[in-house]
């Protein structure tokens, strides 16, 4: 074995030693990195335990920022359902899939109407949507760095409703996760799911506290929508601040108090 791999594998034993020396006392050790994120990961694991999560739709996919959590920290390994609509995402994520088998890339955004629309794209990847900016809010709020729109393109737009039949074939599930992260977009895909959306247990929708998009939903209308189609509150976390360390967007988990339909 060569030295930089021996020495890799000394790290790595000398790291699973220590991880398992504290949390026989009750202590965690991760990198400072993920402190803030922490939360929002074990909240994840006890959504998926209580609710026997088996399928997971993962909504404006981006780069596969989810999927990852989903393995590495939340040990989920069932099958994932990715959908992402811009071109360099896309080509990225179906070459990271090739080595997972259980994750599928749909080259779609999900949304109430089947259509071509226009996606603006920023030098922040994580910004890509289909509505319209509030730039000077964006300014404002945001780091300058990440909101130049470096582009636009044509994409495609699915009902959930009209594809759930392709996406899930030859899929034995009972309990979905929905992940949306589709920057204002969220109510959209909810309201193209139709009957789709009975077969979802639990799900996370990042909601708009101070709008940087145009006719961006208030997150009080996000909710209300959502306790309508049978959605109670499970946990939120923050997870854009502005300057004065406003909160700007949070992810909401949100979870069915009865059983999805079968």
């Amino acid at each position: 074995m060569p030295s930089s791999s021996k020495a890799s594998y000394v790290r790595y034993l000398m790291k699973k030693m220590l991880s398992g020396a504290l949390r026989t006392r009750g202590w965690v050790a991760f990198p400072e990195w993920r402190l803030t994120r922490w939360p929002a990961e074990q909240h994840l694991k006890k959504v998926f335990e209580a609710y026997d999560i088996d399928c997971v739709f993962d909504v404006g996919a981006n780069t596969g920022q989810f999927r990852d959590l989903l393995r590495e920290d939340v040990q989920y390994a069932g099958p994932i359902q990715s959908f992402e609509p811009v071109s360099g995402n896309i080509a990225t994520l179906r070459e990271r899939a090739r080595s997972d088998p259980a994750w599928r890339i749909w080259p779609w955004a999900l949304g109430r109407e089947t259509q071509t629309q226009t996606i603006n794209i920023y030098s922040s990847p994580g910004l890509s949507s289909l509505l319209e900016p509030d730039l000077d809010a964006m300014h404002k709020l945001l780091p300058r760095s990440d909101t130049q729109i470096t582009g636009s393109e044509q994409v495609s737009v699915r009902r959930l409703d009209e594809v759930f039949a392709e996406v899930t074939a030859g899929l034995s599930f009972k309990n979905i996760f929905m992940k949306l992260d589709t920057q204002g977009y969220d109510l959209d895909v909810i309201a193209g799911a139709g009957r789709a959306l009975a077969k979802v247990s639990a799900l996370q929708t990042e909601l708009s506290i101070l709008p940087i998009y145009q006719t961006i939903p208030d997150y009080k209308v996000a909710l209300q929508t959502l306790a309508a189609e049978g959605f109670e509150i499970s946990g939120i976390f923050p997870v854009t601040h502005d300057h004065s360390l406003r909160l700007v967007e949070m992810d909401c988990v949100m979870v069915r108090h009865t059983p999805a339909a079968t």
